[in-house]
């Protein structure tokens, strides 16, 4: 019995079963190998660059990029940006940006403002604002931007932020997100 379960193995090719019909497309696992890799490569560009803002701080990476706790939360001017309103600084260029997401879309009215900008920092405050992305172009008008800093009123996670800063495409810009509950 075993003798014909062999000669039946050896008369059945899988790789010929598969491609013998002609409506069978035929796949290189080499190209879909290549695709794959591909998309991993894409889609963990900017994962390799996301970190939880306790995780990041104090390790060589910080301090090579010269991100500290007062680097972000330090007084220096500031535009300020919400649905409602936008607050330029009054003397001086900003370095930093404090949006909520609510009024993400405004940034284009202060596209001048922006240049001199190193910190972009996102304002979480509901699920909702979760799911709401940078725009395309943010990083043209943010040509200095450094660090894309996001603080979160609700759980996020590594995905949603992922998700938001899409459009960051350039390596050098550090994608950071810290979540505290409201007190």
């Amino acid at each position: 019995m075993d003798i014909r379960i062999e000669k039946i193995l050896k008369a059945m090719n899988t790789s010929t079963l598969i491609f013998k019909s002609k409506s069978a497309p035929r796949v290189s696992i080499f190209g879909l190998l290549l695709l794959m890799l591909s998309f991993f490569t894409i889609s963990s560009v900017n994962a390799q660059n996301i970190s939880e803002l306790n995780q990041f701080l104090g390790t060589q990476e910080a301090s090579e990029l010269g991100i500290d706790r007062d680097y972000l939360y330090g007084s220096q001017s500031i535009i300020y940006v919400t649905q409602g309103r936008i607050k330029l600084p009054e003397e001086g260029s900003a370095r930093k940006a404090d949006v909520r997401m609510s009024g993400i879309s405004r940034l284009s009215e202060v596209d001048d403002a922006l240049e001199s900008v190193e910190i972009l920092q996102l304002k979480v405050s509901s699920d909702a604002d979760k799911a709401i992305a940078l725009p395309s172009g943010i990083e043209e008008q943010m040509p200095s931007l450094k660090v894309v800093f996001i603080l979160s009123q609700v759980p996020i996670s590594q995905s949603d932020v992922q998700a938001m800063v899409s459009s960051i495409q350039d390596p050098a810009v550090k994608i950071l997100y810290f979540y505290s509950q409201p007190v």
